[in-house]
């Protein structure tokens, strides 16, 4: 049996800096999807939590300045 801990990727942190800094620069979600580089669909499902295509992730990343793993947390395996 392994123990330990393992980083989980959080997609609603990351909706919830996206969405921050879309506010700060007043945009609406169809900018800030463009802006991105990303469907408007993937920024709804980062919001609910949902499944997001790696390719998806990197980009938002990249558009806010942060790395991927500044979005994760540790848990129990």
């Amino acid at each position: 049996m392994i123990t330990g801990e393992a980083a989980r990727f959080d997609g609603r942190l990351l909706h919830a800096a996206l969405d921050g800094a879309r506010r700060e620069r007043g945009m609406s979600g169809a900018q800030l999807a463009a802006a991105v580089g990303v469907a408007p669909a993937t920024l709804a499902n980062t919001a609910r939590g949902g499944t997001i295509e790696a390719d998806g992730v990197l980009c938002m990343c990249r558009w806010l300045g942060r790395p991927p793993e500044s979005f994760a947390h540790l848990t129990d395996r």
